[in-house]
């Protein structure tokens, strides 16, 4: 049997055209239809396949406290519905020394990656993220410090999502804030920040949701926040800030979370 094929062009989008094969011999015969198998029409459909990105989503969040001073911080055990869950710990602790940052983060046999840190000013605020192929259970997760400290862990397990921009700041005085362009659109950023000069509450900026927070006994802030809406189109400029308070040294690190697998 010889194969052909045909190249047709100029067909409109959206649209189901019907094709019928027939054929010649020889000595010119057409071919009765029960000769060809495709002797009836044969529908084509030009409707191209979605392109549609599923949206962000979380599918649990579990968050330590750790108000006596130590080497580790250990969040509860939770578990994961889905593979390809982006695992990421936004982590804030205290610290005066000029060694104060997270040494490793461990947990659910997954290899997890610095993404940002903001440190200039005493405590450190981090982002680490891993990626679970696999749905997990009981999962524990351990961040080693550099020294002996208090702190806050929060672990967020997002669906359909992978990481985009990151960005950080510190300052002696004034209010917390930072910002970063996007890479895509429909992302969310989340940030992490710690106040070593006192315990209080922070007041978030515009549009933005406080995930979680500590006020420390000696005297330390360590919070969570993120933007309640999500970012409009690529390139566009995002800000993380608190309106208070306005006069203390702070650490914050920001990420994008793009929407797309990890």
């Amino acid at each position: 049997m010889t194969s052909h094929s045909s190249v047709v062009s100029g067909l409109n989008a959206g649209t189901t055209y019907h094709y019928r094969i027939n054929s010649r011999d020889a000595a010119g015969n057409l071919a009765t239809s029960s000769d060809l198998t495709f002797a009836t029409p044969v529908p084509v459909d030009t409707t191209p396949p979605s392109t549609t990105i599923p949206s962000i989503g979380i599918d649990t969040s579990v968050v330590v406290k750790q108000a006596s001073a130590g080497s580790t911080m250990t969040a509860p055990t939770f578990s994961t519905a889905e593979p390809n869950e982006l695992l990421v710990a936004f982590i804030a602790t205290d610290g005066s020394t000029d060694f104060r940052m997270i040494n490793t983060v461990t947990g659910g046999g997954l290899t997890w990656t610095l993404r940002q840190q903001a440190n200039s000013q005493r405590g450190t605020s981090e982002i680490w993220t891993a990626t679970a192929p696999t749905a997990m259970a009981d999962v524990s997760v351990t961040a080693t410090h550099s020294g002996t400290y208090q702190g806050l862990m929060q672990i967020v397990a997002f669906t359909n999502a992978d990481i985009g921009a990151t960005g950080g700041a510190s300052a002696e005085s004034g209010a917390p804030t930072t910002g970063i362009s996007t890479t895509a659109a429909n992302s969310w950023v989340w940030a992490v920040g710690n106040d070593w000069d006192s315990a209080a509450a922070r007041t978030v900026g515009s549009s933005q949701t406080k995930a979680s927070e500590m006020l420390a006994d000696v005297g330390d802030t360590f919070w969570v926040q993120h933007r309640a809406d999500r970012s409009v189109g690529a390139g566009q400029k995002v800000n993380i800030d608190d309106v208070s308070p306005t006069n203390d040294r702070w650490n914050l690190a920001v990420v994008e979370i793009v929407a797309g697998l990890a």
